[in-house]
């Protein structure tokens, strides 16, 4: 198996065998496009490149859902208050970071 038919296989199962349309919307593709890649066709750079960082973005949601579901079976609940405290204090950070702020100035004239 090349390494093409390893990524477009990984891609199917990790997006739940997905359709050539849905497929062409994931990847900015044509759907004919698609429909040849899978049947053969060999993938352009660009097509490879975004399909792999496809798979590399789902496989690491898929390892954080499997770490939370591990987590909420074995850990105890004080450990459990712990990760969250945690993660909701990431989550305000990165509001705060990026978030737009709002300057007001008021001018005030001495009379």
């Amino acid at each position: 198996m090349t390494k093409q038919e390893e990524l477009i296989k990984c891609f199917k199962t990790l997006y739940r065998d997905p359709s050539y349309q849905k497929m062409a919307n994931l990847l900015s593709i044509q759907k004919t496009r698609i429909f040849r890649i899978c049947n053969g066709h060999e993938m352009k750079l660009s097509e490879y490149l975004q399909m792999q960082k496809l798979v590399d973005d789902k496989k690491q949601t898929s390892e954080l859902e499997t770490i939370v579901g591990d987590c909420l079976v074995n850990l105890s609940e004080k450990s459990i208050r712990e990760i969250t405290r945690i993660c909701k204090r990431k989550l305000e950070n990165h509001h705060l970071i990026n978030s737009p702020v709002q300057i007001n100035l008021t001018a005030s004239f001495a009379s």
